[in-house]
């Protein structure tokens, strides 16, 4: 019988001939290929169904490493990854020329991290830096277990088994502006806006300016996003009592009729939030079920909720404010 998951020498093998396996991050699995191949890039996007205008991230092991798809020499740019990584911080810089178009779709900027899981660090150092994008069909929802990679690829894509991911939601993706002294937020993580203010006080930067900003430059731009395979209902309230489950059953019965409708309640802290949301998603992805989640948008507003709300907001397939 063959056998579900490879080992860590078949992963190295697979990347260096060309090949993507599946492999764990603090985030979520990413499907990787060698950044050096061509072949591996193309494969990436073929299988994920990824359209060629969504750029790739590059992985790599080391702020050495880094330095060698951006030509940015700034001792700031250093402070940061030092403090941040390894970890969940994609930053986005000028490219060199040892960046394949296709990475970046063609645009003059990359998007570069390092991953804190020892399996895939390990992985980098012994073959080279890999892109790996989320492990799902493009637009899904993206996994943070083995199983969940298994389940939507079967034995299309070879899967590196590392556990369940730590963090569970992708990487906060920046974009540092060194002569405006200015960082942008593309896409929020689990490293917040908070965070980073905190970090730039410590580095006696106050001075510089922190603002959301949507960009081509980063994944993670269109309005609907990692989604589940099922309707996946958030019920905004606000100012009012939260609906009990039979008042949001008889609401959602015309909309849906027929179907099981299951509630999925986040926990009180962010970060646990995260590092269940999407297996609980994947869990859930059954065709009888209808999943609802009750946003109060009074409430968890701030920090490391905005990346949850941020997900939540581009994997809901129905967005309904409630009114009593």
């Amino acid at each position: 019988m063959k056998k579900k998951y490879i080992s860590f020498n078949e992963a190295c093998n697979i990347i260096n001939k060309g090949g993507v396996v599946a492999v764990p991050t603090e985030t979520v699995y990413g499907l990787a290929g060698s950044v050096f191949s061509e072949s591996a890039l193309k494969q990436i996007f073929r299988i994920k169904k990824r359209p060629s205008f969504n750029p790739l991230i590059i992985h790599c092991a080391s702020i050495e490493q880094m330095s060698q798809f951006h030509n940015v020499n700034e001792p700031l740019l250093n402070q940061m990854m030092a403090h941040f990584s390894p970890g969940p911080l994609t930053v986005i810089l000028n490219k060199t020329h040892n960046v394949h178009p296709l990475i970046t779709a063609g645009q003059e900027k990359v998007g570069l991290r390092m991953p804190r899981h020892p399996l895939t660090l390990n992985l980098i150092k012994k073959t080279q830096a890999l892109c790996a994008p989320s492990a799902n069909l493009f637009g899904q929802l993206s996994p943070t277990r083995a199983e969940h990679v298994y389940s939507m690829f079967k034995d299309k894509v070879p899967v590196l088994d590392g556990g369940e991911c730590k963090l569970g939601i992708e990487s906060t993706v920046l974009e540092p502006d060194f002569k405006n002294n200015l960082i942008k937020i593309l896409r929020p993580g689990l490293i917040s806006e908070e965070e980073i203010k905190k970090w730039l006080k410590k580095e006696k930067k106050e001075h510089w300016s922190i603002k959301n900003a949507s960009s081509s430059l980063s994944p993670g731009q269109l309005k609907k996003h990692y989604q589940p395979s099922v309707p996946l209902v958030l019920i905004e309230i606000k100012n009012i009592k939260p609906p009990i489950n039979k008042e949001v059953t008889q609401k959602l019965c015309h909309l849906f009729p027929e179907k099981t409708f299951i509630q999925l309640k986040l926990k009180s802290s962010a970060v646990l939030t995260a590092r269940m949301l999407y297996h609980q998603l994947n869990t859930l992805q059954k065709p009888s079920y209808v999943i609802y989640i009750i946003k109060d948008t009074k409430n968890n507003q701030t920090g490391s909720w905005k990346a949850i709300w941020n997900r939540l907001n581009k994997a809901a397939s129905h967005h309904i404010q409630w009114k009593e």
